[in-house]
C-alpha cells in the first residue's frame, strides 16, 4: 500500500470493517474518488446494449480463398483481386483499387479449382480495401459451378469449426 495515502484524507472515507493497510479498500476508495471526480454514475453502466443490426443477406457467406478477374462492362482492361468470401448471391473481393457503388462488372472467379463467370454490381466499396458485389442472374452451368465452390467452402468451414458435444 502507498504509505502516502491515508484513509483519513478528505474525499476518501474509511470503509467500515477494513484495516488501513488493506490494499483492496485503497483500490475501492480510489475508484470511488475517480468516479466522483469524473461525474460517472452507476446508472450509466446499466444502459442496455444496442441490439445487433438485422441480417440483410439472402444467403450465408463462407470464407473463401481464390482469385477474381474483373472487367468493367464495355471496356477491355482487366484488374485482379483476392476472393475473401462468397455466397450464392455475391462475394467480397479485396483489392487496392475499387469501383463506385452500382458499377456493373464482369467477373471470373476461381476458387477450389472451379472457375465461375458472372456479372455483378458493386454494392459496397471500401477504397484501398475491397468491394462487396452482388451477382446478377447466373446461367445454369455457372450457378452449378458456384454451388460447387460453396459446398467446398462449407465443408472446409465445418472441418475447421469445433463441434462441441455435451456428454
Amino acid at each position: 500500500m502507498d504509505p502516502n495515502v491515508r484513509a483519513e484524507q478528505r474525499g476518501l472515507p474509511r470503509e467500515a470493517g477494513q484495516a488501513d493497510n488493506d490494499g483492496t479498500s485503497y483500490l475501492r476508495r480510489l475508484k470511488a474518488q475517480t468516479e466522483q471526480t469524473l461525474g460517472l454514475r452507476k446508472e450509466a453502466a446499466a444502459v442496455p446494449p444496442v441490439p445487433a443490426p438485422e441480417e440483410r443477406r439472402q444467403s450465408r457467406r463462407y470464407p473463401c480463398a481464390g482469385s477474381v478477374e474483373l472487367r468493367i462492362e464495355g471496356e477491355g482492361s482487366r484488374m485482379w483481386g483476392t476472393l475473401k468470401d462468397i455466397s450464392l448471391h455475391g462475394c467480397y473481393v479485396e483489392m487496392p483499387t475499387t469501383f463506385p457503388v452500382d458499377t456493373r462488372l464482369r467477373l471470373a472467379l476461381e476458387a477450389s479449382g472451379v472457375r465461375v463467370m458472372a456479372e455483378a454490381t458493386v454494392r459496397t466499396s471500401y477504397p484501398g480495401l475491397g468491394m462487396g458485389m452482388r451477382f446478377a442472374e447466373l446461367a445454369a452451368t455457372q450457378e452449378s459451378r458456384l454451388r460447387e465452390i460453396l459446398a467446398f467452402a462449407a465443408k472446409k468451414r465445418a472441418l475447421l469449426t469445433p463441434q462441441w458435444r455435451s456428454g
